[in-house]
């Protein structure tokens, strides 16, 4: 009855605003967390390093195109190997300079052996794939990352929509937040893989429970006439975010600052434990009606629509006379309608 009595057609400035826009702004970085592995992770060309014949480089000139076709099988298709190289004896091998120049190897007949010695990548941009040599029969680990990254999602939507109704939208939302930009960070300086996947992971455990919080926090505000609009606007956002990251990925070229770059904004909006109030629909859940009173009140203040001067933490409880109950997850099971919405949000999930 109380959020009926400030909800009408309109949708608010101060709910607009202060809530809505604030509460989607951070939907910009989620989509940083799950498309900017298409950059921080991309596999560039790459061919095999041949320690020996680069110091011939520096007597002949060739460039990194003219010590490819020198050292490189052609396949089949016309491009280079990527991951063999020819076996040559540059202790007893010469080689005149113009022949890298012609397009075809001196050395077609010579058996080829893998790469053990590194690859060269093409292109400015280093990769978590260069940094970590994730090519030819490491290539599956680079996957990795996006499976680490989901298998976060997976189990913070298990843990985090708990603890958003157990200790409120509000404060999950902050300390995800704090959580998403600290292994954003920790990822930055991880010196082997597997740590870097660990952190991965972890990022998308936090941003699943920062999405998810802040979604629910906006909503909740709102009547169920404006809830579209709130949708779209959260989509739009995230979608500008989307567009933005080509452009973040173009100018710089290293994938480590490229990661900070997507990561430091995480921490502005841990200043939104000052700025956005908790959800009244929350608060007066756990029948913390005083709370809920001052935050529609403030409302309703912004809004410039007069609060009913006799309306009390009187008429709440007699509003809220069931006892509060800690969520659980049986409570998606326990009767018939919501178990059937759950079979069904699962099955289209």
């Amino acid at each position: 009855m109380l959020l009926k009595l400030l909800h009408n057609r309109t949708v608010y400035f101060f709910l607009l605003l202060s809530i809505c826009l604030l509460g989607c702004l951070p939907l910009c970085l989620f989509a940083f967390v799950l498309v900017g592995f298409v950059f921080i992770g991309r596999t560039p060309g790459h061919w095999c390093r041949d320690p020996a014949a680069e110091q011939e480089t520096k007597v002949c000139g060739w460039t990194d195109k003219d010590l490819r076709e020198l050292t490189s099988p052609r396949l089949a298709t016309g491009s280079f190997s990527r991951c063999e190289r020819f076996s040559v004896d540059w202790n007893s091998t010469r080689v005149d300079c113009n022949h890298s120049r012609g397009g075809q190897s001196p050395f077609n007949s010579t058996p080829l052996v893998p790469c053990d010695s590194g690859w060269h990548f093409e292109g400015p941009h280093t990769t978590i794939v260069t940094e970590f040599s994730l090519v030819c029969k490491n290539s599956w680990m680079a996957d990795l990352n996006q499976a680490f990254l989901t298998g976060g999602f997976f189990i913070g939507a298990l843990v985090t929509g708990y603890l958003a109704d157990r200790f409120g939208r509000k404060l999950c939302f902050i300390s995800c937040m704090a959580g998403l930009g600290v292994s954003g960070v920790c990822i930055i300086f991880s010196p082997n893989y597997p740590l870097l996947l660990a952190f991965r992971f972890l990022q998308g455990f936090f941003g699943k429970g920062a999405w998810t919080a802040t979604y629910v926090l906006v909503i909740e505000f709102f009547g169920s006439n404006n809830r579209k609009f709130v949708s779209v606007m959260s989509r739009s956002i995230y979608s500008t975010g989307i567009a933005i990251l080509p452009g973040l990925a173009y100018f710089i070229h290293s994938w480590r600052i490229l990661q900070l770059a997507m990561t430091l904004p995480t921490f502005f909006f841990i200043a939104y434990f000052w700025i956005v109030p908790e959800s009244p629909r929350w608060l007066l859940s756990r029948r913390r009606t005083t709370e809920a009173m001052a935050v529609v009140q403030d409302i309703a203040k912004c809004n410039k629509r007069p609060f009913p001067e006799n309306y009390s933490e009187t008429n709440l409880l007699e509003e809220k006379q069931e006892e509060v109950n800690n969520p659980s997850f049986l409570d998606l099971f326990r009767t018939p309608n919501i178990r059937k919405y759950t079979l069904i949000l699962i099955y289209a999930w």
